[in-house]
């Protein structure tokens, strides 16, 4: 056979992100992508260490067999499915009617049907190529097809036949212009999908618990999401927010007329006249063992920042470690029989400072208590915490159905949702409110479709079992401490007798 001396074939590997992208990611993200980091000089990276923003729009990484494609005519317009979305992949707009003038032949739209935004048009749009396939959005939508029940509002489609058009589609949806922030009134589930999220397109597992949380943190907050200093100016709405942006403006046109040096040093710190939403982001190994002490020291305070935990109940990221927040019964590396102690009550460690705001989240079994206890912790004038349930594939079970079995464990007690507020005693209310019902069901109800404790079961059966019923007696035992604080449990008697009567009665 005869080789020829030269390449002959036209056929050529597409680039690796865009030639539109911009060229720090052409020349460093791109090698990087490419599996060549290692042949970076030092001098490619910024100086001071920073990291553009923005950049993971153009890592394309096409990994999707099937993506969620939407049905307008069944479509419900709940925006769940954009909620759970764990990389914004999947994303809702409204907008005038007459935006759709020049857009593609196939792009989708449905008259808008709440009154918030009567008279709008509403897209669900998918990113074709910043999907991960995982099928979340599917199983947390509600609607369903009246003439094929197994079909709903989101369908998942094979990705590459309409690879190019979704492709087509979503860059014309992201040339819609976003909802005016100081317009939207309705923060909740719904509401707060209206809002661009900036986190988005993350490297994350498919079906990943945790980043929905921080993709909800940007969207509610915005680009105010900052580590900064803050002002104890009235800025605690949008509208109030958007009137200190145009002050902060007419300030900026001020100093550019002066143009002094002292001038242009205001000038560079100006934008921190808006108050910043700080928050600290990080996991249960951080949260409840190695940063805890760090932790504890900021929650003493009386600084207005707020903490996020992204609750795996393992250390997820170095290996799959047992932490202090993983539950008893679970497997996990230095607990491979299962975990005999209970889990660290993080939460109620944080309400006996009495100056903490405090919650319990978790974004499946209720969504909206997950956007109300975000903005409240934002509010609140000191520190706050937010403890976040967010499945992992460390618990070995299937995360397109995370959204149900989140609801099987706060139905058990294993998670209890509240919202803990110091300033309610003032209103002469228990500062401690229940956001979930009474446990209708048994730990094991969720523990039994999670491989972290199944393989515990099929290790040592006997063992298994004690465990069992420890995690159930740990989870009564809690609930009772939380009913109590919340005054669920305290006895009402409708006359002094009644009081008089129980009180000479021995114990």
């Amino acid at each position: 056979m005869r080789v020829p001396t030269e390449a002959t074939s036209n056929f050529h590997r597409p680039p690796i992100v865009s030639e539109k992208a911009p060229d720090f990611v052409q020349k460093v993200t791109a090698v990087m992508l490419a599996n060549k980091g290692d042949l970076l000089p030092v001098s490619a990276f910024p100086p001071d260490g920073t990291w553009p923003s923005g950049t993971t729009k153009w890592e394309k990484r096409n990994i999707a067999m099937e993506i969620p494609l939407w049905d307008e005519d069944v479509c419900i317009q709940c925006n769940q499915c954009a909620l759970v979305c764990p990389r914004a992949a999947i994303r809702a707009k409204v907008y005038q009617p007459d935006a759709l003038e020049g857009a593609p032949e196939s792009f989708l739209s449905k008259d808008y049907k709440a009154p918030d935004f009567k008279g709008l048009k509403y897209t669900i749009q998918v990113a074709p190529e910043d999907c991960t396939g995982c099928s979340l959005c599917v199983e947390v939508c509600p609607a369903k097809n009246k003439e094929n029940p197994r079909r709903k509002a989101i369908n998942m489609e094979l990705q590459r036949p309409v690879r190019d058009r979704e492709r087509e589609n979503y860059e014309y949806f992201l040339g819609l212009p976003e909802v005016d922030r100081s317009e939207i009134h309705r923060f909740d589930a719904k509401g707060s999908q209206w809002l661009e999220p900036l986190f988005e397109y993350s490297g994350a597992c498919a079906g990943c618990g945790e980043t929905p949380y921080v993709k909800l943190l940007s969207q509610l907050f915005g680009d105010r999401l900052l580590v900064a200093g803050l002002l104890e100016a009235d800025q605690y709405s949008e509208a109030g927010i958007a009137e200190q942006r145009e002050r902060v403006d007419i300030l900026r046109g001020k100093l550019e007329a002066l143009g002094s040096d002292d001038a242009r040093h205001l000038d560079a710190v100006a934008d921190y006249l808006v108050k910043k939403s700080v928050w600290l982001v990080g996991g249960d190994g951080w949260a409840y063992d190695i940063g805890y002490g760090g932790l504890d020291h900021v929650l003493s305070t009386d600084r207005d920042v707020n903490i996020l935990v992204l609750d795996t109940e393992v250390y997820s990221n170095t290996g799959g470690q047992a932490s202090k927040a993983t539950p008893i019964g679970a497997a996990a590396k230095f607990a491979s029989a299962g975990k005999s102690q209970p889990k660290k009550p993080l939460g109620l460690e944080a309400i006996t400072f009495r100056t903490v705001y405090v919650a319990r989240i978790a974004f499946g079994a209720n969504m909206n208590q997950t956007v109300q206890a975000l903005r409240e912790a934002e509010a609140y004038p000191g520190p706050s915490l937010v403890v976040a349930y967010s499945p992992c594939i460390a618990h070995g079970y299937d995360l397109s159905t995370q959204v149900e079995q989140q609801k099987r464990l706060v139905k058990s007690g294993g998670w209890a949702l509240y919202r803990y507020d110091p300033r309610r005693v003032l209103e002469g209310e228990p500062p401690l409110q229940m956001d979930s019902r009474r446990p209708t069901g048994k730990v094991n109800d969720y523990m039994k479709l999670e491989a972290r404790f199944r393989m515990v079961e099929k290790m040592d059966p006997v063992r298994y079992k004690g465990l069992l019923e420890l995690a159930q007696d740990n989870a009564e035992k809690r609930w009772a401490v939380y009913e109590h604080l919340a005054g669920l449990t305290l006895p009402q008697y409708e006359t002094p007798e009644e009081l008089e009567e129980t009180e000479e009665t021995p114990s």
